[in-house]
């Protein structure tokens, strides 16, 4: 609702700016939904390790608090950059993106700690909570007259709603992790576990969003606009396997490589290639009428697009739910790998540009080949250490 509201107030060239700065702000908050994964694998493994809560806690609040301003301050710093390479008119715009990373790194630490105890429920009613309010506001405030600036500014409302839920919340965490703290089995390094787990989906984060950070810079503005429109439903469809991935992960971190946590990795993978699946179903039959109630008739185009862009996106999910893996039980080897081709995505993108097919064959054909060989090095690198910390 949200953005079938604001596309249509906005119009195609608008919209594209807020699309990439909003792609701008998902990717600069991967390290924040990062930290959530770092924070539930340092807490399902102290808790395993019979390591107080009280220290646990501590030892996340510090992480969560460097971070939120590291990633909200170091944004605003380098607002003049993005301006200048994303192609954004107005720098006012970074504003609001800032402040809402550094909220959200707050936010991150308790969602962390809930999907630790894999208490879902309260997570889910907070990202429920945060989306709603984001959304309602934003249409208030482009409504007022703020534009992008006002689309963007909703995310911040949306965030602290977040928060202030979790937060009152945050008792049920402490008895729930010392109903299920084992005997100690060995010392864990909280620190090395956080650096891993950021080293590998850091650039996880950046195959997400990185084909529509980069459409203005390679695209007209009315031609990133119908791009914008498209990687909407196509990424919605990419955002609701997410879920899949955030249920599975505790489990990955305690199971690893056994059939158990095998199980739950190929469970994530079905739900996944199911979503697409129904999803392209959808949209080949009614993908008109859904496009036209959402954008209206400025943006011609996406009709045709959206299903074109789904099946692009297939590989790349599949991808995702490796590189989930890989944050549960992989170490320095398997960041490594993802960094590199990371380097390569960038580049293939770069050099078939010229037209949007084949910027969406680029991102096809490249998760086709390096997902299974992402999966294939994972696996070998920790079959013999199912029970054991990663080297």
């Amino acid at each position: 609702m949200f953005h079938a509201v604001i596309s249509r107030k906005l119009g195609p060239p608008l919209y594209a700016e807020f699309s990439v700065v909003h792609a701008l702000l998902l990717a600069l908050s991967r390290p924040l939904s990062i930290l959530s994964g770092v924070i539930t694998r340092v807490a399902v493994t102290g808790r395993s390790n019979g390591v107080d809560f009280k220290d646990t806690k501590d030892f996340c609040m510090k992480l969560g608090v460097i971070l939120a301003l590291a990633v909200g301050f170091g944004s605003a710093i380098l607002s003049p950059f993005f301006k200048i390479f994303l192609k954004i008119d107005n720098i006012l715009l970074f504003l609001p993106l800032a402040f809402t990373l550094f909220l959200l790194g707050l936010t991150a630490v308790w969602r962390g700690l809930f999907a630790s105890i894999e208490s879902f429920a309260i997570v889910s009613y907070s990202s429920i909570t945060e989306l709603f309010l984001r959304g309602v506001s934003g249409i208030i405030l482009v409504f007022l007259g703020f534009k992008v600036f006002g689309a963007l500014s909703g995310s911040a409302f949306g965030v602290v709603a977040a928060f202030c839920l979790l937060y009152s919340r945050r008792k049920q965490i402490s008895r729930s992790y010392n109903e299920r703290k084992r005997e100690a089995l060995s010392n864990s390094k909280f620190g090395s576990i956080s650096a891993k787990v950021f080293f590998i989906a850091i650039p996880a984060g950046f195959f997400l969003e990185l084909d529509l950070l980069l459409s203005k810079r390679f695209f007209s503005p009315h031609d990133a606009g119908i791009y914008a429109a498209a990687a909407l439903i196509g990424k919605g469809l990419l955002i609701f396997t997410t879920v899949a991935s955030a249920v599975v992960y505790p489990r990955l971190v305690e199971e690893r490589l056994s059939k158990r946590g095998l199980l739950a990795f190929f469970w994530g993978i079905a739900i996944t290639l199911i979503f697409f699946i129904l999803g392209y179903a959808a949209l080949k039959l009614i993908g008109k009428p859904v496009v036209s109630l959402l954008f209206g008739d400025k943006y011609v185009g996406v009709a045709e697009l959206v299903p074109i862009y789904t099946m692009a996106l297939i590989p790349l999910a599949v991808h995702l739910q490796i590189a989930n893996y890989k944050g549960a039980i992989g170490g320095w080897a398997e960041g490594l790998w993802l960094w590199i081709i990371l380097v390569g995505y960038y580049v293939s993108l770069e050099i078939f540009s010229s037209s949007i097919p084949s910027y969406l064959w680029v991102i096809f054909i490249f998760h086709l080949i390096f997902a299974p060989l992402s999966f294939f090095i994972l696996y070998m690198r920790n079959k013999k250490t199912n029970t054991a910390s990663v080297i």
